[in-house]
């Protein structure tokens, strides 16, 4: 509810004011590091609407798209989602990008080892070649 993620925001900045010591702290940590423009751009606060409703009826939340829930369980989720969910899993955006570069980087370079890209070039250099030369033959009677 509300009302225990309010007095969880409490906390929290009673705990930053301890750890830094004091109010002034906080305001001078707040005043050197926060950025307006790209607060604006992840809290979405140049858009007069607030939630639409998509085709397949679904009310669909705009204003504060960083603090959204990602909706697929395959990876896919919205831009500035904290984390992407992978079945049940929920993984920081960083490490799961990271891990697809990585994965992608392993079957480029497991394609090239056996040469896999060579054959899959010549395969679609065949087909093309039917194609073309069935176009041909249509144009071009014998």
């Amino acid at each position: 509810t509300s009302t225990s993620a309010s007095r969880a925001c409490s906390a929290k900045v009673l705990e930053l004011e301890q750890r830094l010591g004091g109010q002034q702290a906080l305001v001078a940590l707040k005043r050197k590091y926060y950025n307006n423009t790209l607060a604006e751009v992840v809290l979405n606060q140049n858009d007069f609407e607030k939630i639409r409703i998509s085709g397949d009826a679904r009310l669909v939340q705009l204003k504060d798209p960083i603090f959204r829930e990602p909706s697929s369980r395959w990876g896919r989720a919205h831009l500035y989602a904290p984390y992407k969910m992978l079945g049940s899993a929920k993984i920081k955006t960083l490490w799961f990008n990271i891990g697809v570069m990585w994965m992608g980087t392993a079957l480029l370079y497991i394609m090239l080892y056996f040469d896999w890209l060579r054959i899959i070039v010549t395969q679609a250099d065949k087909m093309a070649t039917r194609r073309i030369a069935k176009r041909i033959a249509r144009i071009i009677p014998r």
